[in-house]
């Protein structure tokens, strides 16, 4: 078992970046991997309750629904959240410091980012 990290820097509307690094941590949690994603930066916006069916784009928030049911561990960094005002954490994001965050990422065996 790999453990896998995804990281998400963009913000959902800028970029297809943002809805393809949910796709493919939904995908790596398929195999038998240990997998989770990080929001930093821009990333956290993606928490958002945002209706990105409306401008043509998809949505993330049925992923966030089906990680805890796959075991896909989902982390926001919390400096990110407070500067952009990201108040509301959807159920199951733990928000962690930036020490947490570059522990993550050091300690993972895969890392993908997505900027």
């Amino acid at each position: 078992m790999k453990r896998v990290l995804v990281v998400i820097q963009d913000s959902p509307f800028n970029t297809l970046r943002s809805s393809e690094g949910f796709r493919v941590t939904m995908g790596l949690s398929l195999a038998d991997n240990d997998v989770s994603l990080l929001l930093m930066e821009d990333g956290v916006f993606n928490l958002l309750p945002l209706k990105a069916e409306a401008i043509g784009q998809p949505s993330i928030e049925t992923y966030l629904e089906y990680f805890p049911k796959v075991h896909v561990r989902l982390y926001a960094e919390a400096n990110a959240l407070a500067e952009r005002g990201v108040r509301s954490l959807p159920e199951g994001v733990k928000a962690v410091s930036y020490q947490e965050a570059f522990k993550m990422i050091s300690t993972a065996e895969v890392v993908i980012p997505f900027r």
